[in-house]
């Protein structure tokens, strides 16, 4: 609902079983399930796509009194991601209408967290410094649970991609850094399992770079590809920040392009460093900050981590949370985080007095 939009912490989301099960009870038995943040996720890096994907579904479903090319005339109207848009609402028709096709074409989602670090395991079978790091990285953090390794070792794997072995090395020492003041404490290591997730949010910030390696990775366009008949183009509508001055609208990335973004993803490398050409704006100087900012939170709560001020930790170990957005928008919501924390630290240092 909207309040927990508006404020995840205190409205947290309810169990996906529990709520399949209630609204089966409210309405008849022909529901239909779809997890379109994983379908948005892998067609296009990103979930903004999850409710025209769930529109798509119930127009299939029969849900919607209009017609499927009414509704793509009013994505077009709108002009806002039309060919995206457009595409998010087929495959969410092709989901209901074809389920198999569609996992045949984007491969089965991981049910449980053992599944799904499995799958982390065999993706890593020829990466020999990165599969190590993760196995270092489970048997150095004992005591996670299944979730808790699954958490870390995708993260960890992830990080891996996004830049190098040595920035998830860096990942995981902070993680040990943490666990290692939280696991004498009775609370199942929550403090640590959101450090594993708020600082990988805030390592793993969408660049440039990160963009055109996510476009152009191994098999994503392939898929996309193997759902049409004949020849097929794949158009990327990006935005990129250091065109806008010259640019109003998003451009179009086809098959032309695609060598660029290939060539961008591989100066990964430059991310950070003074020959990082996208990182003097202000949107990548705040990212590369927050880092910072975040590890030193962290650092200020270990030292005197006691089980009555240990709520107030993990709190402040979950604000990368709040940061969302791109650009004005995630500044803003840093500002906010940033301010939070100066309350909660003050909560927590009174607690100690």
């Amino acid at each position: 609902n909207a309040a927990m939009n508006r404020n995840p912490r205190t409205q947290p989301f309810p169990d996906a079983a529990q709520l399949c099960a209630l609204i089966d009870r409210c309405t008849s038995k022909d529901n239909i399930y779809l997890d379109t943040y994983w379908l948005a996720e892998r067609l296009f890096s990103d979930t903004i796509f999850a409710n025209m994907l769930l529109l798509g579904a119930a127009y299939q479903a029969g849900g919607l009194p209009l017609q499927a090319t009414s509704i793509e005339q009013a994505i077009a109207l709108n002009a806002q991601a039309v060919e995206n848009n457009v595409q998010a609402f087929r495959w969410g028709r092709l989901a209901v209408a074809d389920p198999a096709r569609v996992e045949r074409a984007l491969g089965a989602q991981q049910g449980s967290a053992v599944q799904e670090l499995a799958a982390v395991r065999a993706r890593l079978a020829c990466d020999a410094a990165a599969r190590a790091l993760l196995d270092e990285g489970l048997a150095a953090l004992a005591g996670l649970n299944a979730e808790g390794q699954q958490e870390l070792g995708v993260r960890l794997a992830e990080l891996c991609a996004y830049q190098d072995v040595a920035y998830a090395q860096h990942y995981l020492r902070f993680v040990r850094q943490v666990w290692e003041a939280d696991r004498g404490l009775s609370h199942s290591l929550q403090l640590t399992r959101a450090v594993v997730r708020g600082l990988y949010k805030l390592m793993a910030y969408k660049d440039e770079y990160e963009v055109a390696r996510l476009a152009t990775r191994n098999g994503s366009e392939e898929r996309m590809r193997a759902l049409f008949d004949g020849e097929v183009e794949v158009v990327r509508q990006l935005h990129p920040p250091t065109l806008r001055r010259l640019f109003k609208g998003k451009i179009g990335f086809g098959k032309g392009l695609r060598p660029v973004l290939v060539l961008l993803s591989r100066l990964k490398g430059l991310r950070g460093t003074r020959l990082d050409p996208f990182g003097h704006t202000a949107a990548r100087r705040l990212e590369h900050a927050m880092v910072g900012w975040y590890c030193g939170l962290i650092e200020e709560v270990l030292p005197a981590l006691a089980e009555e001020g240990y709520g107030l930790a993990v709190e402040i170990a979950e604000l990368p949370d709040g940061i969302r957005g791109y650009e004005q928008v995630k500044e803003a919501s840093a500002a906010q985080a940033k301010q939070r924390a100066e309350r909660l630290l003050a909560k927590l240092r009174a607690q100690r007095a």
